[in-house]
């Protein structure tokens, strides 16, 4: 009955125009710089920000899915598609993430799927409610709830659905909440780029933006994909805290360690110089059965402006790329690993020119 009513609703709203004048394609705006982390010991922990129950279209209750994928990842959010779910059912999944949730060695995340049929998915976590397009299907609306809120969103399987989330077009206001964008997502991995071509092109709007690897479960089964989550320890708040500062990186693969910094300024952070040329750190620790092959540093300008052949694998490599940073920039990393079939994309670093 739920679904039928859902997609009664979708077929009644299709028809309805976007409203895309609120709308704004211009450079971000000149933000704080990001915090250091000198002294502090991050930590690598593997998850997911991305699945469904039985309340939308998956498998099993919040508590099945949740006891389930305690024995699969470090941390885990279930997201079911709002237009389906019952402020009952959302009040459930709530109680089911604080019972499982165990600081040390499990983070449950309640979250909701806002699903627009043109426009495209937009996961949010961190919420005390939910909406659906039902509500808000104007995605001003939906983008002006997000802001109200304080939720933390990321863009879905971009390239799905037709509008493309309007071609990516900016809304200053939502800087601190848009985190992350999908570069892999069910079967369809980093390697296949059929989600990862529109990471670069999402930055290039003025988003702030991390890759995520989302399993987008539907049944109690998991692939090799892993968001990746860098933090002090397994908390909540720390899980949280990461999302909110991009200090994340999207890999194929179950347990690869990707470090992309610059001096104590961890991936996701922004880093505010005067110019000239910068070291950036990378290293890669990975089982000696999983060999990296190469590394590229990429630009804003989607250029790989420096790339490091590993011919030798020992499980481990560090790379130390100079930068010349004259203005306006990001960089990312892409690790390319077992010739290529399983990709790594990092976080930015956002480097701004000091006045």
């Amino acid at each position: 009955m739920k679904r039928y009513i859902y997609f009664l609703a979708v077929f009644l709203l299709f028809s309805v125009a976007c409203d895309d004048n609120h709308f704004h394609h211009s450079h971000p705006s000149l933000p704080l710089e990001t915090p250091t982390y000198s002294g502090d010991t991050m930590n690598f922990y593997y998850g997911n920000l991305h699945s469904h129950t039985q309340y939308s279209d998956g498998q099993g209750t919040p508590d099945q899915a949740l006891g389930w994928a305690k024995t699969q990842f470090d941390f885990y959010a279930i997201t079911d598609h709002a237009e389906q779910l019952t402020s009952t059912e959302w009040i459930t999944t709530g109680n089911a993430v604080k019972a499982h949730t165990n600081d040390g060695n499990f983070v449950a995340i309640r979250g909701f799927e806002w699903t627009h049929p043109t426009f495209g998915h937009i996961n949010v976590l961190n919420t005390s409610s939910f909406t659906g397009i039902i509500d808000t299907y104007n995605p001003d609306d939906f983008y002006d709830w997000i802001y109200q809120n304080n939720g933390l969103a990321h863009f879905n399987h971009p390239g799905r659905e037709v509008g493309k989330f309007s071609d990516f077009r900016y809304k200053h206001i939502l800087f601190d909440n848009f985190y992350g964008i999908e570069t892999g997502n069910k079967s369809d991995n980093n390697a296949s780029n059929v989600y990862a071509q529109f990471y670069t092109p999402a930055l290039s709007r003025g988003w702030h933006l991390a890759p995520l690897q989302s399993q987008d479960n539907h049944y109690l089964e998991a692939n090799n994909a892993r968001t990746v989550i860098i933090t002090q320890s397994l908390t909540r708040a720390n899980i949280i805290d990461a999302i909110r500062k991009r200090r994340l990186y999207s890999s194929d693969d179950t347990n690869i360690k990707l470090t992309f910094k610059y001096n104590n300024s961890w991936m996701g952070s922004i880093i505010h110089v005067s110019g000239g040329p910068v070291t950036i750190y990378v290293s890669v620790i990975d089982d000696i059965s999983d060999p990296v092959n190469k590394i590229e540093l990429i630009d804003k300008s989607r250029d790989v402006i420096e790339a490091l052949h590993v011919t030798n694998w020992t499980g481990f490599v560090e790379w130390t790329p100079v930068v010349n940073i004259s203005g306006y920039d990001y960089y990312y990393v892409k690790v390319y690993e077992n010739n290529g079939n399983e990709i790594v994309y990092s976080s930015p670093l956002w480097f701004y020119i000091d006045n």
